[in-house]
């Protein structure tokens, strides 16, 4: 299984923490899986020791300008889940959920029973 997550907006704040978390906790004993995140540089440097499935692609853009950002989530992102040809989108939208009632409302709805509608659905939401 093959994840792709958007993490290009977290940049101070619990979003660093959540995904810094995240990514320490992902096992690989989890079975065949890779991840593969996209985050900004500063985040990237705060981690260390990942496990081996897990792969960091820095980028500025979650600090780029509202075009650039608005091309990177409709056309960009698509682009690289089709290439990665990603089971799931990890969406940066769940990074910002600032308490459970949010959370679980992203979630409801999902299901978790093939990866495959979780990427039409994920990149639905997003582009």
């Amino acid at each position: 299984m093959k994840i792709v997550v958007n993490a290009v907006s977290a940049k101070v704040g619990g979003a660093v923490s959540y995904i810094t978390n995240l990514l320490r906790h992902w096992s690989p004993e989890a079975g065949d899986v890779q991840i593969i995140v996209y985050l900004p540089p500063e985040t990237a440097a705060k981690l260390e020791s990942l496990a081996g499935n897990i792969q960091l692609f820095p980028t500025e853009v979650g600090h780029a300008g509202m075009l650039k950002r608005l091309w990177w989530d409709q056309v960009t992102l698509r682009h690289i889940v089709i290439k990665e040809k990603a089971d799931v989108l990890f969406p940066a939208r769940i990074l910002e959920c600032s308490d459970a009632r949010c959370a679980n409302s992203f979630w409801s709805g999902m299901h978790f029973t093939s990866p495959k509608p979780i990427v039409k659905r994920s990149c639905q939401n997003i582009l």
